[in-house]
C-alpha cells in the first residue's frame, strides 16, 4: 500500500476539553482549541478524499504511534 500521512500532535486530534475554571485566558485558549481542531477536520477530510482519488491511504500519526 502506499500511503499519505499527516503527523500531528495528539492534542490536535481530539476535541477538546472545556476548560474546568472559566477564566478569560482559560476561554481564549479553549476556543483556539476548536478552531484548529475544526480546521484539522475539514483537512482530513479534503486529505481523505484526496488519496482515495489517487489510490492512497490516508493516515493520522501522533507522537504515541512515532515513539
Amino acid at each position: 500500500d502506499k500511503f499519505l500521512v499527516e503527523v500531528k500532535s495528539k492534542g490536535e486530534t481530539v476535541p477538546p476539553k472545556k476548560p474546568k475554571k472559566a477564566t478569560d485566558k482559560s476561554i481564549m485558549r479553549y476556543q483556539k482549541a476548536i478552531q484548529t481542531y475544526a480546521v484539522n477536520c475539514a483537512k482530513w477530510e479534503a486529505a481523505k478524499k484526496f488519496a482515495q482519488e489517487r489510490g492512497l491511504r490516508f493516515v493520522i500519526l501522533t507522537e504515541e504511534e512515532l515513539n
